[in-house]
C-alpha cells in the first residue's frame, strides 16, 4: 500500500520543463521602468514611423500628409530654425 502512494507522490512532484526565453521577452523582462515606460517607448516608435511633428514640450502638433508638408507644419507652429518668439529679440 505504501508503494503506490510513493509512486503517486513522485508523479506529482516531477520537475517541469524550463521554457526558453526569446530575445523579445528578455528585453521586456529587464528592469526598464515598468509597463508605462514600455508603452511610452512603443508609442514614440509608432509616432516616429508616422512622421509626427512635436513642439518643444513634446506634444504632437501635426502629421504631414499629401496636402501639408512637415515644413509647413513647423512654420505654422513656429518650430522652424529661423523662428523667434514674439518676446524674443529679433
Amino acid at each position: 500500500m505504501v508503494g503506490w502512494i510513493n509512486r503517486l507522490r513522485q508523479g506529482l512532484t516531477k520537475k517541469k520543463a524550463v521554457k526558453e526565453i526569446s530575445k523579445r521577452e528578455k528585453e521586456l523582462l529587464e528592469d526598464d521602468g515598468g509597463p508605462y515606460v514600455r508603452r511610452k517607448i512603443a508609442q514614440a516608435k509608432k509616432g516616429k514611423a508616422k512622421g509626427e511633428i512635436k513642439n518643444k514640450s513634446g506634444h504632437v502638433v501635426g502629421v504631414p500628409h499629401k496636402e501639408r508638408s512637415a515644413e509647413a507644419i513647423k512654420k505654422y507652429h513656429g518650430l522652424h530654425k529661423d523662428y523667434k518668439g514674439k518676446y524674443e529679440s529679433k
